[in-house]
C-alpha cells in the first residue's frame, strides 16, 4: 500500500515533468564520501539542481536540510542547489514537532548565506487527515495540494 507521502510526490512528478519539461527524478541516490543520500525529488536544469523534500511525520527534517547543504557543498557538481521544503502543517504545528520545523528552516535560511551555491525555500500544506490515511481513496484532495505546492513553488524554481 502507497504512502500519502509516496502519492503526493507520484503527482508531483508527474506536475513538475508537465511544467518544466525537465526529467525529474524519485527518491534520487547521490553519493558524498562513499555513502549514498536519498531526496524525494530531484531534477537538474541548465545551471542549478532543484531538490524537494517532503515532510509528513517526520521527528528530524533538519537532517533533510543538513544532507542537501552537505552535499551542495561537496558534490561534483557546482551548480546552484536550491532546496524546497515542503511541510505538512497539521503534523508540525505543536510542540517538539513544531520546534524541529522550525530549526530545519532557520537552518536552511542562514545555510543561504554561508553557501554561495545553496538556496533554502519552504512552504506548508495541509492535507485532510482522511487523505493521510487513505491516500488512495483522496487522490482529488492530494492532486488539488500538488497543483498549489506548484504553483507556490514556480517563481522560485524557474
Amino acid at each position: 500500500m502507497k504512502t500519502c507521502a509516496s502519492v503526493l510526490s507520484d503527482r508531483l512528478l508527474d506536475l513538475f515533468k508537465n511544467k518544466f519539461k525537465l526529467v525529474v527524478e524519485k527518491e534520487k541516490e547521490e553519493y558524498v564520501c562513499g555513502e549514498p543520500i536519498r531526496f524525494d525529488l530531484f531534477f537538474e536544469q541548465p545551471a542549478t539542481v532543484v531538490v524537494i523534500e517532503i515532510e509528513m511525520k517526520r521527528e528530524n527534517p533538519l537532517h533533510n536540510v543538513a544532507k542537501t547543504l552537505y552535499w551542495a557543498e561537496n558534490s561534483y557538481s557546482k551548480k546552484r542547489v536550491k532546496m524546497v521544503h515542503l511541510f505538512e502543517k497539521s503534523f508540525f504545528e505543536k510542540g517538539n514537532k513544531k520546534l524541529q520545523k522550525e530549526l530545519a528552516i532557520y537552518i536552511g535560511e542562514i545555510s543561504r548565506k554561508i553557501a554561495k551555491n545553496f538556496e533554502y525555500y519552504s512552504r506548508e500544506f495541509k492535507l485532510p487527515k482522511k487523505a493521510i490515511r487513505h491516500p488512495t481513496r483522496y487522490m482529488k484532495e492530494i492532486e488539488e495540494v500538488a497543483n498549489r505546492i506548484l504553483e507556490e513553488c514556480f517563481y522560485f524554481l524557474k
